[in-house]
């Protein structure tokens, strides 16, 4: 069923710093992803270039991150399909009021492949995360996710689907070498298209154990 959807991808980039302060740098990046499918009766093969400029920072010990805005496109091999051309950016940005308490705030939007509907899919996601230490050996992370899938044919939007995402962990470092969690995470994904909605709840139990 999913044969047709095997590709290759071959991706290239390069990004240039400009200090300007001691923890300051602004920056320009271009990628570009050459996406080869293995059956050619997709004719979805296509080149996607992303140019972006922005700032990365680590102002003080409580606020980093690192932002870049800009543009992608892609382009189809197959003069059947419509190229798309759109704003992008990527951000990650994380704030701790206290050294046991951080604050993570992380979106992208990038052109994406399609898994069936359309010639792509044009998603934006934003994520919200809190992690708050309790005492030296006990931590919890509670997490938020919003994210919005458009499968489209040029500029036409074929299938949209939203999900939203919510999680909690605790972990609890019983030794310096063994760490124990506990983890609980909601997804419900709601699409124009009824067949494809559904929720999933996971429950986890982890060992992380280092020598």
């Amino acid at each position: 069923t999913t044969a047709g959807r095997d590709l290759d991808d071959k991706e290239a980039g390069v990004t240039f710093y400009y200090n300007v302060g001691p923890r300051t740098s602004l920056l320009l990046q271009a990628t570009g992803t050459d996406i080869d499918y293995k059956t050619k009766t997709a004719a979805l093969d296509s080149k996607e270039q992303r140019y972006l400029a922005g700032v990365t920072w680590q102002a003080t010990a409580k606020t980093s991150g690192t932002v870049k805005v800009g543009q992608q496109k892609k382009d189809f091999d197959s003069a059947s399909r419509t190229d798309f051309s759109s704003g992008s950016w990527t951000a990650a940005v994380s704030w701790a009021p206290r050294t046991y308490s951080v604050f993570e705030f992380v979106t992208n939007r990038a052109a994406g492949e399609t898994n069936g509907t359309g010639d792509f899919n044009d998603r934006k996601d934003y994520a919200l995360a809190y992690t708050h230490g309790w005492t030296s050996f006990l931590r919890t992370r509670l997490s938020a996710a919003s994210i919005e899938d458009r499968y489209k044919s040029g500029s036409t939007t074929l299938r949209e689907d939203k999900t939203a995402e919510y999680g909690l962990t605790a972990t609890y470092q019983m030794r310096r070498w063994l760490n124990l969690g506990l983890g609980y995470t909601n997804t419900d994904r709601d699409s124009i298209n009824n067949s494809f909605d559904y929720k999933r709840n996971v429950y986890m139990l982890t060992v992380r154990a280092s020598l």
